[in-house]
């Protein structure tokens, strides 16, 4: 009876050690493990250094481990990498402009995601130029305002998704 609920555990283990360091770095993001997603997004980009999307990834890392410039010049490798028609490229873009948090005046980021427009996601613009519309007037931290740009955009992609009823978005991390 003692061995039914270590089982899980053992199969969560294997199934969590077996994962490629881009997985682990997208769950060690997820529980807010900043450092350590950096870690494996680097260990990530060594075995596939020409992936666009792992360079994206570490890009989001860095700007959560407060790297603001770091973060800015692996976003900017990815986009550089990807045809404005994909979803990574609109991600990219959303997070580069996000990277001016910690480098400019968080008002000036604001006004720039105010003016958000992916091209073939019209929904998921018009979300994020809502979203920094209100942030712009409430006076949030930094954290704050990263939060809340992060779940906007989320929503934005749910929300393109249904408008398109299509698969632009199908690349999750």
């Amino acid at each position: 009876m003692l061995r039914l609920p270590l089982l899980p555990f053992f199969f969560c283990l294997i199934v969590v050690t077996a994962c490629t360091p881009q997985v682990r770095g997208s769950m060690a993001l997820s529980r807010g493990n900043a450092q350590e997603a950096v870690a494996l997004y680097r260990q990530a980009l060594q075995n596939d250094p020409d992936s666009a999307r792992i360079r994206l990834q570490l890009g989001k890392a860095l700007l959560h481990a407060g790297e603001y410039g770091k973060a800015s010049t692996r976003l900017q490798e990815a986009l550089a990498a990807l045809p404005d028609s994909v979803p990574d490229n609109a991600e990219a873009r959303f997070y580069l402009l996000l990277t001016g948090l910690g480098k400019d005046d968080p008002q000036l980021v604001l006004a720039r995601l105010m003016d958000f427009r992916p091209p073939g996601a019209e929904k998921l613009g018009q979300t994020i130029r809502l979203a920094a519309t209100r942030a712009s007037v409430r006076g949030l931290t930094v954290e704050e305002t990263l939060t809340r740009m992060e779940t906007a955009y989320r929503e934005g992609r749910l929300a393109q998704r249904h408008e398109d009823d299509t698969s632009f978005f199908d690349l999750d991390d």
